[in-house]
């Protein structure tokens, strides 16, 4: 290598090590240290005690000045020390690695301890500049693609509000001509669960902005559930669906948010309950309501109940699942909103059965 020609005959060892930590050359009096008579080839942890080594050789790669340190060599007579400075020479390129230089030298005895400290605490503290860097840049990366998250959310509701209206004034025109009331259900049907997909798009850049707010009004519960689960058994004829409710439940919640916990819970037993029945319960247990819904579908995994409660995760990678895996993880940022908290209890092949508790917070009487 032209590089090391120049510095061959000098006393002190030299080598020249790939940023892949594999030895390329070294002088005369590199190879004299080991007692070797070629390095080329040889990955350096082979040659070295010191457990920095792979750490130290990143840090090298990407300096154009020495940095300071030390090795543990693999000497022929035995394991050495040596102070080192070690700089970049060629930067990487598509088709090769960067090449360090790394200049030794005897360390001086006497304040061997406290220069090894110093040379690790530089290279702890480069390391953790580096991975500042790396965090800043993910930082900004995520708030991107929040930003551009809630923009195109937004630019598709836009479109989406219009057609559905063109849809209802179609709807009422069509009266009963055959066919069309059929095709408009099938349109209307696939307006909807793309309005989901919008609004679950929506929510993420709120929750993640500190925007998800609730605004709280007086209802009964009981009253919702029904609704809800109606519009299911209308959607979903094939699909035998209960309902359990308790006496009526005034409280004071979110309507339009619970309305969406609900009804994600229960497309998620219609996703997965393979159209076996599902039994919707809501019972009160003294300040708190528990809503369950129970399918017989594919359940789960012990190891998945709490994974399906994250973003973008799904009960099952398979190709028929739709949706983007936000439902149960805006589920439960709707009940934790309210001071509650949403579960699943399942076993793999017979079914699940997810609980959001809500604290009943009863209105006020007029006086």
């Amino acid at each position: 290598m032209l590089y090391l020609d120049a510095v061959r005959a000098l006393p002190e060892p030299i080598f020249l090590v790939t940023s892949e930590r594999i030895l390329v050359d070294a002088n005369l009096a590199g190879l004299r240290l080991l007692g070797l008579t070629t390095v080329e080839g040889v990955p350096l942890s082979h040659l070295v005690e010191s457990a920095e080594a792979d750490s130290q050789c990143h840090l090298w790669a990407r300096s154009d000045i020495p940095v300071p340190g030390v090795l543990v060599w693999k000497t022929a007579n035995g394991p050495q020390a040596l102070r080192l400075e070690a700089w970049c020479a060629q930067r990487a390129s598509d088709l090769y690695p960067a090449l360090v230089v790394v200049r030794c030298e005897p360390l001086d005895n006497s304040g061997d301890e406290l220069l090894l400290l110093n040379n690790r605490l530089e290279l702890l503290r480069r390391e953790v500049l580096a991975r500042q860097q790396v965090e800043a840049q993910l930082t900004e990366a995520l708030k991107a693609r929040d930003e551009f998250v809630a923009v195109a959310a937004h630019e598709l509701r836009n479109p989406l509000n219009v057609f559905h209206l063109s849809l209802q004034l179609l709807y009422r025109r069509a009266g009963e001509v055959a066919g069309v009331r059929e095709i408009l259900d099938r349109s209307r049907f696939q307006l909807n669960r793309l309005n989901m997909l919008v609004e679950g798009l929506l929510d993420v850049s709120r929750i993640r902005s500190g925007r998800f707010e609730l605004q709280l009004e007086a209802f009964d519960l009981n009253e919702l559930v029904n609704e809800v689960a109606t519009r299911f058994v209308e959607q979903y004829p094939s699909v035998q669906i209960s309902v359990e409710t308790a006496p009526a439940i005034l409280g004071t919640w979110d309507r339009v948010r619970i309305d969406q916990a609900i009804t994600n819970l229960l497309s998620n037993a219609i996703k997965y309950g393979e159209k076996k029945p599902i039994n919707v319960a809501v019972a009160v247990t003294g300040d708190q309501v528990a809503i369950s819904i129970t399918d017989h579908g594919i359940g789960l995994a012990p190891g998945d109940v709490e994974r399906i409660f994250e973003q973008f995760e799904r009960a099952t990678p398979r190709a028929g699942s739709e949706g983007f895996g936000l439902g149960l993880w805006i589920t439960r940022q709707i009940a934790e909103a309210h001071r509650g908290s949403v579960s699943a209890k399942s076993e793999l092949g017979k079914g699940s059965t997810f609980t959001l508790r809500l604290p009943i917070q009863r209105p006020e009487s007029p006086r």
